[in-house]
């Protein structure tokens, strides 16, 4: 019996002991809490209003301390559209949560959304703020909006030996139409021999970092005029309407710089067309991204081109369109108003096109850039000049000018090309501004130099002549399908037809 009761005694000594002992917790702010994901998407669309809920949990890899997370806060506070719920706890803000060594805790996390709501963006999201001694960390929450087609893409990486991992790709031969808006997620791709087609009046809204990836396949976009394919960014609030650089494929690339390897991420065009197949773009709008187009050839002139027709390329950061050794095509387009150059066609290729407007009026920065730029080479890594020819590359009836044309040994239009008498290329019927040499009259044919080419109003994307442009009754008469401009308007009304993409209209 005396056994017994000491044998008890005992036992509730060593639990008096160690009920009363206090954790140990680890104060570093150097420490790291560990997440099951670090972001969270919700996928389901809602066409009306509807919630959903999804769970991750938070790890303490601490094998000897616990760990006190401050607060779980999403940074929206009441105005956000989750909610979380942190070891049973409810709130927009959770504190004062104990994880004991090598434990982790449940956060459920719960968003409402109206399909309806047209004041809702495409894409909503969240920072949820995960305070521990001091440090922050935030695990992303991403919904969808509006009732919309969703098309999740993925990040292009690129290793240190030049592989690529890519995993966004679309089905084959994909056709979006006009329905719902089409709402692109990260960069989505059109696989290898397979074509995207884009359907009159469909709206493609497109989130920051993404855009399309054409891979050794083809897009046809079919516009028709007053009833156009539209790409732009997914922000819908009016401060965005003409803000520029807010979508466009992004490589997230592995580079040794020196110091031991690096991610640095590179931008490439919303619509990005790498040694595509035969494509066109008709009566179509890019607008307001960081380079609206890119096609690029990896080697000598392919033939597989691209035409751009009644196509709208505007308002973007850095380049409208960009060919690299590309094959392409093109009458009645406008390209305008971007941060560097409307067009940039380098490293060779040929590029065909009429009755097209470069007209860079660029306001939101000093820009250094001409409108137009075309060259036939490029400089490799090992400093070598390597030469690809620019075939049988032709401009009529274009207008190439800006409004740094005013500025002094200042040219709107370069072409640098070597060795040019061995080039066919010819700009014919044109108004540019350049100071550089265009007396050849074998590749320079007609042209007006230097003289403003006064637009109706550029601020506004009009970019029909004035009553006294100069761009006015100077143009071939081609016929066809460019006997009405990119408007609609006749080319043909008992006088020369005017150059550029838009005809004079008299009020």
């Amino acid at each position: 019996m005396t056994k017994t009761i000491y044998a008890i005694f005992l036992a509730l000594t060593v639990l008096l002991v160690f009920s009363c002992r206090k954790d140990k917790f680890n104060t570093s702010s150097d420490f790291q809490l560990e997440f099951s994901r670090d972001t969270i998407l919700f996928d389901t669309v809602f066409t009306t209003l509807g919630s959903a809920t999804q769970v991750f949990k938070v790890y303490n890899p601490d094998q000897n301390n616990s760990v006190e997370v401050d607060y779980f806060s999403l940074k929206n506070g009441s105005n956000s559209k989750f909610r979380i719920n942190v070891d049973g706890e409810p709130g927009v803000r959770v504190g004062n949560i104990t994880i004991a060594p090598k434990d982790s805790v449940f956060v459920f996390v719960e968003v409402t959304v109206d399909g309806n709501d047209e004041a809702l963006p495409f894409v909503v999201e969240e920072e949820l703020v995960v305070n521990s001694n001091g440090s922050e960390q935030e695990v992303k929450l991403i919904a969808w909006g509006q009732n919309a087609i969703f098309h999740t893409g993925s990040t292009i990486n690129v290793n240190l030996d030049g592989d690529i991992e890519f995993n966004g790709y679309l089905e084959c031969d994909e056709v979006w139409n006009n329905e719902l808006p089409h709402v692109i997620f990260g960069t989505v791709g059109v696989p290898p021999e397979c074509c995207l087609t884009i359907n009159p009046g469909t709206q493609i809204y497109v989130h920051s970092g993404g855009g399309i990836l054409v891979n050794n396949g083809c897009i046809e976009s079919n516009g028709q005029l007053g009833n156009e394919v539209v790409f732009q960014g997914d922000r819908l609030e009016a401060e965005y309407e003409d803000l520029p650089g807010q979508w466009g494929v992004e490589l997230e690339v592995v580079a040794d710089l020196g110091i031991g390897p690096e991610i640095v991420t590179l931008s490439r065009g919303g619509l990005w067309l790498s040694s595509p197949q035969p494509s066109y773009l008709e009566h179509t709008i890019i607008k307001n991204g960081i380079i609206g187009l890119q096609v690029d050839s990896t080697g000598e002139l392919s033939g597989q081109t691209v035409a751009l027709r009644n196509c709208q390329i505007y308002n973007h950061s850095a380049i409208g369109v960009l060919g690299q050794g590309a094959t392409m095509t093109g009458y009645n387009n406008l390209f305008a108003n971007c941060g560097q150059s409307t067009a940039a066609f380098q490293y060779g290729g040929e590029y065909i096109f009429d009755h097209c407007t470069f007209a860079n009026y660029w306001s939101q920065g000093t820009r250094q850039a001409p409108s137009f730029f075309l060259n036939n080479y490029y400089e490799t890594s090992g400093n070598i000049i390597v030469e690809r020819s620019l075939g049988e590359t032709r401009f009529r009836n274009c207008a190439f000018y800006g409004d740094n044309a005013n500025l002094a040994d200042y040219s709107e239009l370069i072409v640098d090309v070597l060795d040019p008498e061995t080039e066919q290329y010819v700009f014919q019927n044109c108004l540019v501004d350049t100071e550089q040499d265009i007396t050849d009259p074998l590749k320079f044919i007609d042209l007006i130099n230097q003289q403003n080419a006064s637009f109706l109003d550029p601020s506004i994307y009009d970019f029909r002549p004035t009553q006294s442009s100069p761009l006015r009754e100077e143009a071939l008469p081609l016929g066809g399908a460019l006997a009405v401009d990119l408007a609609g308007e006749s080319r043909f009304g008992g006088s020369p037809p005017d150059i550029g993409c838009l005809q004079y209209v008299a009020d």
